[in-house]
């Protein structure tokens, strides 16, 4: 018997606009704890033409290929099963996983940039005073709300769910059996 589907995703126009009260928040996070240990931070040079275009799209690049080869190794798929792309109407970068995961290794890929690109310089800011890191940090975990939004939808899941990226919206497909009920 073939699997249902269940739609768990929005669409690139509505994740943006339901992105922008994480980035506010997130944003009110992370600056005001650095300032308080380090005072009002400067740019740190990451502003610079020099620097801000390679790290900006460096990261970019950086952030979808993580969620490619996080999906690659937890989710024990190959690289023909991996596409990476831009919703060019939105600007939105995108790495889609053509076949189906657990949601354990689909959490995994999700927030994986989140944490290596975003959390991770942010947290070394606040040890170093690095108002570059800093930047790179903020930047990068707000440009993980998408992530977080689609995180947010499958939250509740059991781990073993098997979830196949939406080809063209933000966010994946349940996929289910008669063997299986999650009360969606």
């Amino acid at each position: 018997m073939a699997a249902e589907k269940t739609d768990l995703s929005i669409s690139p126009q509505e994740a943006n606009t339901k992105a922008l009260p994480i980035v506010l928040f997130l944003f009110a996070a992370m600056f005001p704890l650095y300032w308080l240990f380090w005072g009002k931070p400067g740019g740190g040079g990451f502003f610079e033409f020099q620097s801000l275009i390679p790290a900006f799209l460096g990261g970019i690049c950086l952030h979808e290929f993580l969620h490619g080869i996080t999906w690659k190794i937890a989710g024990k798929t190959t690289w023909e099963n991996i596409s990476f792309g831009v919703y060019w109407k939105y600007l939105t970068p995108y790495a889609h996983c053509k076949v189906p995961v657990r949601k354990d290794a689909y959490v995994l890929a999700l927030l994986m940039p989140l944490f290596l690109l975003g959390i991770l310089p942010y947290l070394v800011s606040l040890l170093t005073g690095s108002a570059w890191l800093l930047w790179f940090g903020i930047i990068f975990t707000l440009a993980a709300a998408g992530d977080i939004l689609v995180y947010r939808l499958i939250r509740q899941l059991p781990g073993e769910t098997l979830l196949e990226d939406h080809p063209e919206r933000v966010g994946c497909l349940i996929l289910e059996n008669e063997n299986t009920h999650h009360g969606v």
